[in-house]
């Protein structure tokens, strides 16, 4: 075995270790164990991806650019022959659901998932009252240019009842 190779099979080894170790904290600090069953490196990296990836930034941009293309289509008339005659001149509404789709809570997620914290609803609303989600790429701009054209935009969620006031303020 050449030296080289030598080195970079320990640096590789060194590397690994070290990424590891940070990745998911040191075994010393964790008080809470993971649920049974869960696999806690593939939400970090799910998590990672969402916040990291220029990849994902450009597939939400993507979407509410192709959603802006569909709108300007509709209100255009060009897919009014696709409706019923009755339907073609209704006004327009856009519906979105707003977790993930509207407002990125990843940050909640990369705490509970740094702290090997399963799911729980106290964290979730004290996530919620926090009001520190912020939008989705492209949300905002898709969103705004939506209403300048005239079109209803309803938000849909499966939140509680006591996040509403917190949801509402955020969204604003």
């Amino acid at each position: 075995m050449t030296i080289r190779k030598y080195l970079l099979g320990v640096g590789l080894v060194l590397s690994t270790a070290f990424s590891a170790y940070f990745a998911g904290g040191s075994g010393a600090q964790r008080a809470v164990q993971p649920a049974p069953g869960v696999d806690m490196e593939y939400q970090i990296g799910a998590i990672l991806y969402q916040q990291k990836a220029a990849e994902y930034r450009a597939l939400a941009y993507q979407a509410y650019n192709l959603a802006r293309w569909q709108l300007d289509a509709d209100l255009d008339k060009h897919n009014a022959k696709k409706l019923p005659k009755d339907q073609r001149k209704l006004p327009r509404a856009i519906v979105v659901d707003i977790d993930e789709t509207v407002l990125d809570n990843s940050p909640s997620n990369a705490y509970a998932a740094k702290n090997d914290l399963p799911f729980n609803v106290k964290d979730w609303y004290a996530w919620g009252e926090m009001r520190k989600a912020k939008a989705v790429p492209g949300a905002v701009d898709f969103l705004n240019y939506s209403v300048s054209k005239g079109v209803k935009v309803f938000y849909i969620s499966n939140r509680d009842e006591v996040q509403r006031q917190a949801t509402i303020d955020k969204l604003r």
